[in-house]
């Protein structure tokens, strides 16, 4: 027994080494297909493009564990200047990564991080100057292309105030021209009416599709309406050549048409 004894006090004690911490790229790796599978597909692409294009090349390298409230700050700051909701949005997606890891203890602890978001810069509308260049320029197209998609556009988001996305995708089973209104199907089965104009009816009619369709259907695949960037490229090309600017001086986007609707 005593031999026992000794033997077991000769043993020297058992170090057992914690696990290696991940990385937040090896977290992505793990965590990140199941969580863009549960999302939609356009939601999914422009999170892997954020983790892709900011996040992986900052933090990629990074033990999950040494992500804390200090180096977190500190990149979020470098966002403030240039593009403060951007920045908000690459932090909240790299905290939201670190809380599923914690779900799946793949992640210890979560840093106690508050993003603090920065009030969007108002888009002004055009005063009645610089509407009245915008539209002759935009009637000089339509003389030579009356059925141009961009100039058509811009004439009928200016007149209708939808927002950009809703505006460019206007299809002519939600125009009722009888009703004078235009319904937009929402999330959750929801949907939206808006009036519009003796003269909004009369534009719409006149660039009705002929079969039905897109109002603003793109050249390359008629199928399919215009690209958003494509109509701001052509939008601000427009309004420089004419010097058109809106009431703060700057160069109107397409969101300036809505608030110039509101306006009129």
């Amino acid at each position: 027994m005593d031999e026992i004894l000794a033997l077991l006090r000769a043993r020297e004690p058992v170090t057992v080494e914690a696990p290696a911490s991940l990385t937040l790229g090896e977290l992505w790796d793990r965590v990140g297909p199941g969580w863009l599978a549960r999302l939609k597909p356009q939601t999914a692409k422009n999170i892997r493009i954020l983790f892709t294009s900011r996040i992986l090349p900052r933090w990629s390298a990074t033990p999950v564990d040494e992500i804390r409230n200090a180096n977190l700050s500190k990149w979020y700051e470098s966002f403030l200047e240039t593009a403060p909701h951007y920045g908000a949005n690459a932090t909240k997606k790299v905290i939201q990564l670190l809380r599923l890891g914690h779900e799946q203890e793949l992640v210890a602890s979560l840093p106690v991080f508050k993003i603090r978001f920065v009030a969007p810069k108002r888009r002004t509308p055009l005063n009645k100057d610089a509407i009245r260049k915008l539209v002759q320029a935009l009637e000089a197209i339509l003389i030579k292309d009356r059925l141009h998609s961009n100039a058509n556009a811009i004439i009928s988001i200016m007149n209708t105030g939808e927002r950009a996305t809703a505006g460019i995708q206007l299809h002519t089973r939600e125009v009722n021209y009888e009703n004078k209104c235009i319904t937009k199907s929402r999330k959750f089965q929801q949907f939206k009416t808006l009036p519009i104009s003796d003269y909004t009816v009369a534009f719409l009619k006149s660039i009705h599709p002929p079969g039905g369709g897109y109002f603003f259907p793109n050249k390359r695949d008629p199928s399919k309406p215009i690209k958003r960037d494509a109509l701001l490229t052509f939008l601000k090309k427009l309004c420089r050549k004419h010097g058109v600017v809106a009431m703060d001086g700057s160069t109107p986007t397409i969101h300036s048409m809505r608030h110039t609707y509101a306006t009129l």
